[in-house]
């Protein structure tokens, strides 16, 4: 650093023209050549090598590392004027894929774009780069702007009735579905997905088959379908079977988040824990904060509340960084239901009605009402049930038709509520609703805490038989779900 400019420059030359010469295996060196040649000058080098460090770096999912060798090279070949518009698109793509797997969203839009300008009369690699750009511009939450994306890919294909044509339309209805399910639109969702199965399978996209049978089974799940599974197995096994690491990852997630609401947590944790690996393993650390949430979630249900204060803390800040603020949005959520565990019930509630809030501005009606639902449990425990049962009635209505899975917990709260208010019998008939729900869906945890709410409830009215009962059966459930803390009371 102490030499002159020019010096150093002649250096760098030369040590790249000696490691080029000695070297046994110029991929593997090729980040060093890459580094020496683009210090000393020589945009032809750089352009080669920077390519090749990026490709190599990219294959191991080290995609920072790949991100910056391939700015390196498109910044080496505008002074080359050999190179072509065709390769400088290909670049400008490989450059947004691992961005966008890097957590950097807005920079990966960007190279997309700018790939895009390139492909002038190339249908395939414009509708491609629009799909690409539009998963991009979801992930960050903007699903209009994906969806105005979709649309002019679709335009393109106007009068088109060609096999590749047939492909292309495939792929834009299948991220359709996914942006529906993005917007909680559970029944458009399900429709859609559905509609194209058949032929994503005629026509071999493989791939755009593997998403919307994940989205099948999430949308049927949320609207109240707790047998869910085959559909995300097979879309597992599909990923897996064509190296597909990031929708595995995907598909573990969501077998995770079926067998934890369906009480099999022990399974819950080995999808969480195998899916968090995949998504480390392609480098994809937005992908491992996304199953972070849902371990803090299970964490929390099980009242290992450290343990969930330090997964959560780590996810909601990589997914803050990158944009992904529905995502951190229900991260924090997690954290309000930690907080109301230890019983710091004021700050629950300032969570939740802020999480409550930036939900419903981003149209996510169901996580919405979740929100709420843990800010009407930290009211009634501060003993303002009448104004908890004004925020449940007001979500529930929003949501109304979705979320089929949080009805059990939307009848314990309303239980809570009244039993505090003084009306046991009414608080009764909400909770034997909330269980009857529950039971049906095979959903455990919500059983269970259904049934402590009940055990206060009969003994409000004198039923010490039923408490009893009602107790004991929720212990037993707790128990073989590895719940390690004392069910809070509503009366408490």
């Amino acid at each position: 650093e102490g030499l002159a400019y020019r010096l150093r420059t002649k250096l760098h030359a030369a040590a790249g023209r000696a490691v080029e010469r000695l070297s046994t295996d110029l991929d593997a060196d090729a980040d060093t050549l890459s580094l020496h040649f683009w210090r000393g000058g020589d945009p032809a080098s750089t352009w080669r090598y920077a390519r090749m460090a990026g490709d190599r770096a990219a294959r191991a999912y080290a995609n920072t590392d790949a991100a910056a060798q391939y700015e390196r090279a498109i910044d080496a070949s505008r002074g080359l004027p050999d190179v072509t518009d065709a390769q400088r698109l290909e670049l400008w793509r490989r450059l947004g894929e691992v961005r966008d797997l890097a957590g950097l969203y807005e920079s990966a839009i960007d190279a997309f774009g700018k790939a895009l300008r390139l492909a002038r009369d190339d249908r395939a690699a414009a509708n491609d780069l629009l799909l690409k750009r539009a998963n991009t511009r979801l992930r960050v939450g903007s699903s209009s702007s994906a969806l105005g994306e979709l649309t002019r890919a679709e335009q393109a294909l106007a009068g088109d009735s060609s096999l590749e044509a047939r492909q292309e339309r495939v792929r834009i209805k299948s991220m359709r579905a996914i942006v529906r399910q993005a917007q909680e639109r559970l029944a458009d969702t399900l429709a859609e997905a559905q509609g194209i199965v058949d032929e994503a399978r005629a026509t071999g996209e493989y791939e755009a088959l593997e998403s919307v049978l994940i989205a099948i089974d999430v949308a049927a799940f949320q609207l109240g379908d707790t047998t869910v599974g085959a559909n995300t197995m097979e879309a597992l096994e599909l990923a897996r079977a064509h190296g597909r690491l990031k929708r595995a990852w995907s598909a573990l997630t969501n077998l995770g988040v079926f067998a934890f609401y369906t009480g099999r947590w022990n399974v819950a944790v080995e999808r969480y824990v195998e899916g968090r690996g995949a998504a480390l393993e392609l480098g994809d650390v937005v992908g491992a904060a996304y199953v972070g949430l849902n371990l803090g979630e299970l964490y929390v249900n099980l009242g290992q509340l450290d343990q969930a204060s330090q997964v959560l803390e780590d996810a909601v800040r990589v997914l803050r960084v990158a944009g992904s603020h529905t995502d951190a949005a229900y991260g924090v959520l997690q954290q309000a239901r930690a907080h109301l565990n230890r019983g710091d019930l004021e700050t629950a509630e300032r969570m939740a009605e802020d999480v409550e809030i930036e939900l419903v501005t981003l149209a996510q009606r169901v996580s919405a009402l979740e929100a709420s639902l843990v800010r009407a449990e930290a009211l009634t425990r501060q003993g303002r049930a009448a104004d908890a049962l004004a925020v449940i009635e007001v979500a529930s209505e929003s949501a109304k038709g979705e979320g089929v899975a949080l009805l059990p917990r939307v009848h314990r709260e309303r239980a809570r509520a009244l039993l505090a208010l003084a009306r046991p019998d009414d608080a009764a008939v909400e909770a034997a609703r909330g269980l009857d729900i529950a039971r049906e869906h095979s959903l455990a945890y919500e059983e269970a805490m259904l049934l402590d709410v009940q055990a206060a409830i009969a003994d409000e009215l004198g039923d010490h038989e039923l408490a009893g009962r009602s107790l004991a059966d929720s212990t037993l459930i707790l128990e073989r779900l590895g719940v390690s803390i004392a069910v809070e009371s509503p009366g408490s």
